[in-house]
């Protein structure tokens, strides 16, 4: 199963339990959020007004490793993050098509992408899905 295989991460770290997979960011040892294996979701860690980026909009940042290898890695579909009392909602894929990486970045600080509050809904996310391409006539189809 791909779940066991071994994953190379350099900033993060995952603990992995039976139903969930906590997911922590290792420079500042910061539980970024955890994975809901059963509803395919990643929920961060709660945030605040301090955590958002401006240069871009009022935007929220989560960890480039979390949203490029980690939940591909377990098939996640949606994000969602508490903000002031709410739950922003996005899928994974509008996540990471419409993101922008933080120029911020160094030996103190993760590397982000980040996505305006505008942008965090779940409107039209299915325009963001990749799809496995359809195979030809000619191609063998191997089951």
């Amino acid at each position: 199963m791909k779940y066991n295989t071994p994953i190379k991460l350099l900033q993060t770290r995952i603990r992995r339990l039976p139903d969930r997979i906590e997911v922590y960011v290792r420079q500042n040892h910061f539980k970024a959020g955890v994975i809901d294996l059963n509803k395919k979701v990643f929920i961060s860690a709660h945030r605040t007004p301090k955590n958002l980026f401006w240069l871009f909009g009022p935007s929220l940042g989560i960890n480039a490793e979390i949203l490029e290898i980690i939940l591909p890695r377990f098939d996640v579909e949606r994000i969602q993050i508490p903000y002031l009392g709410k739950i922003l909602e996005t899928s994974a894929s509008k996540y990471r098509a419409l993101g922008l990486v933080s120029p911020y970045g160094d030996d103190r600080i993760d590397k982000q992408i980040v996505l305006s509050l505008l942008q965090m809904n779940m409107d039209n996310v299915d325009k963001y899905l990749i799809k496995e391409p359809e195979p030809s006539l000619f191609e063998e189809v191997v089951i």
